[in-house]
């Protein structure tokens, strides 16, 4: 089925849905399909990071979200769940990497 790209955010909000469902490959390949509409789409990038972490794959989830990193810079979420997922792969030099950009990017994150 071809989707008009205006409605990549129905295919998001059907990933955040199967990840509430905890349907994490689903969600994951909602969120593929959402990238696949549009290269530039962080937020769907950043999400399967998220449910990637879910499903403990962080090597996956760490890809993910610098993919998100690259399309927006300044994007400290992704910065912050990397961060979370280096932490999890018990790397935690590169984890307090990733916090520190992350709150360079945004204070809030502090």
């Amino acid at each position: 089925i071809e989707i008009n790209p205006e409605y990549i955010s129905a295919y998001n909000n059907r990933g955040i849905a199967n990840k509430k469902l905890k349907r994490y490959e689903k969600a994951i390949a909602d969120y593929t399909k959402a990238i696949e509409i549009d290269s530039e789409y962080a937020f769907a990038y950043n999400n399967r990071g998220l449910v990637n972490d879910e499903l403990q794959k962080y090597e996956e989830a760490i890809a993910d979200y610098t993919k998100a990193i690259e399309i927006d810079s300044e994007y400290a979420f992704a910065y912050n769940n990397r961060g979370i997922a280096n932490k999890n792969l018990k790397r935690y030099e590169e984890a307090i990497a990733d916090y520190t950009k992350a709150i360079e990017i945004d204070s809030e994150y502090a």
